[in-house]
């Protein structure tokens, strides 16, 4: 029986930072090998005086679990790019994939007899190009390995730990640092820095427009567009958060801090559910056509926050737990993992089917009532989201095709953007919601007349709604039948009455609106 060590499987993260798993685990014989995926490396556009690219390991040997394990006298460390990996294994008698040589193999002059598989005729067929595979150690036990291995072909690269002694065994333990042109970041993930570093300033511009757009007008504040600058504060400050995290990672230390691990996940887990809701209250309409929600529709709001929020915490927690050094030797499952995305995808996507309900249903009444202003307003934010869940579906397909069909190994480069579409589309809706709801000089264009809605009924027509003196709220008791009567009655007037009348409806752009207003409060009177 063939044991076979090899270093765990490198994962990317939600922050995005790879980090090597010290403990190698052992295979078993219905596993005989595993290709482990070490980094990906780019060598392409290098700075003038950049270190060469190189892995540097340190590995410790130990005789595994029991005293008296046999321990293989020459232990074999084979590095390589991932675009010469057929070179390393060949097929048994059986058909299936062997990584040592057997006499069967030996007799076809393709290896020797106890040694890892080395093709010599598939090597001439190839460049040798990104090939390492003459490291071996012998007595591993007081020996070690302490190996340097430059990078000349950009692209996967990855590590076998093997031997080839049956009814031996070793474990292996250590640090396994690589160095990019550009620092600790492998090619895979460095192209994210720039988008956070990206992100950061341009979150920080906007809120700082935003906010002295509402310092300006303080008075005419409504509640939607403080959470609104609220969450933009939150997003400037995750992205500040990961990049100076990757920032210390890449440039400095090439380690990960479990404690800026934890913090940027809590962040993380807020901003992404905060995103969602503002989203929702925006498509319901609160504080723009209803000041305030119906008790059944907060209360399934605040419990579908809540939900989204715990579930997206534990997963995110568990899934740092995995990836971080000080807490790898945990060894979290990895279908724990994939049962936690379960919920918190599900969870997700209800949100994204309540918001496009709740838009249609504003949609509809906006242009019921002839609010087209603000109906313009949902217009362009239901556009925005529309176009944002396209391209977030065309690139997830997009990457599931990468990732079933191994593309990626060749377009390595370019993998980046997928992930990082991600944090760019939300900024693109999250710029729009800053830009329809910026505040403006008694903010005419969201101080527009309540709609009627099924929560509020048994109010008087012409009534103020809270927290916003002047706007009128239409709601007639005999049914809508009124409120067309009364439009009817303003499109036929025309432009004879005295707009000055319209202070009655409040600071409002819409005249005819105005006038509805009036008209079915002195209706009422009469």
């Amino acid at each position: 029986m063939n044991f076979i060590l090899f270093l765990s499987l490198l994962s990317l993260c939600t922050c995005g930072v790879h980090n090597y798993k010290p403990a190698l685990d052992r295979s078993s014989e219905s596993d005989p090998f595993r290709l482990a995926y070490v980094s990906m490396f780019s060598l392409a556009d290098a700075p003038y005086g950049a270190e060469t690219p190189h892995f540097q390991l340190n590995l410790n040997f130990t005789n595994g679990d029991t005293k008296s394990t046999t321990v293989p006298h020459r232990v074999d460390i084979l590095i390589y790019h991932n675009k010469y990996a057929d070179l390393f294994t060949d097929l048994d008698r059986q058909g299936n994939p062997t990584m040592c040589c057997s006499e069967e193999l030996a007799a076809a002059d393709n290896c020797a007899v106890g040694l890892p598989v080395f093709n010599a005729i598939k090597v001439a067929q190839h460049a040798k190009r990104g090939i390492e595979w003459e490291h071996y150690v012998t007595d591993p036990l007081s020996a070690g390995a302490n190996i340097r291995f430059n990078i000349t072909v950009s692209g996967f690269y990855s590590l076998y730990a093997l031997h080839c002694e049956p009814k031996s065994e070793v474990a292996i333990d250590g640090t396994f640092v690589w160095i990019n042109p550009y620092g600790h970041l492998s090619a895979s993930i460095a192209a994210y820095l720039p988008i956070y570093i990206f992100l950061c300033i341009t979150y920080g511009l906007v809120f700082i427009v935003f906010g002295l757009c509402a310092c300006v007008n303080r008075r005419d504040l409504l509640t939607i567009q403080l959470v609104t600058l609220v969450y933009l504060g939150l997003a400037w400050f995750e992205n500040f958060i990961f990049a100076l995290d990757w920032g210390i990672y890449n440039y400095d230390t090439g380690r990960i801090a479990l404690g800026f691990n934890v913090v940027s996940t809590l962040v993380y887990a807020v901003r992404s559910v905060a995103a969602l809701l503002l989203v929702l209250l925006i498509a319901m309409g609160w504080q723009i056509y209803r000041p305030r929600l119906a008790p059944s529709r907060r209360c399934s709001l605040i419990a579908t926050g809540v939900l989204a929020f715990v579930f997206t915490v534990i997963f995110e927690l568990v899934y740092m737990l995995d990836y971080t050094p000080a807490t790898a030797h945990l060894s979290i499952p990895g279908w724990l993992v994939a049962f936690l995305i379960v919920p918190v995808t599900m969870i997700d996507f209800g949100i994204i089917i309540w918001i496009f309900f709740e838009l249609a249903q504003s949609l509809y009444l906006l242009r019921q009532y002839g609010q087209q202003e603000k109906r313009g307003l949902y217009v362009k934010l239901a556009h925005t989201l529309g176009w944002s869940t396209a391209l977030a579906v065309i690139l997830y397909l997009f990457e599931a095709g990468f990732s079933l069909s191994g593309a990626y190994e060749d377009m390595y480069a370019a993998y980046w953007v997928f992930g990082g579409a991600w944090p760019l589309l939300w900024f693109l809706v999250a710029l729009v919601i800053a830009i329809l709801l910026r505040p403006t000089k008694g903010n005419y264009r969201l101080r527009m007349i309540e709609l009627p809605d099924e929560a509020f009924t048994g109010r008087r027509a012409g009534t103020e709604m809270a927290g916003q003196p002047g706007a009128v709220r239409l709601d007639d008791e005999e049914g809508s039948e009124g409120y067309s009567d009364s439009f009817n009655d303003v499109q036929e007037d025309g432009d004879s009455e005295d707009d000055s009348d319209g202070a009655v409806a409040g600071a409002t752009p819409d005249r005819k609106i105005r006038r509805e207003a009036q008209s079915g409060g002195a209706r009422r009177k009469r």
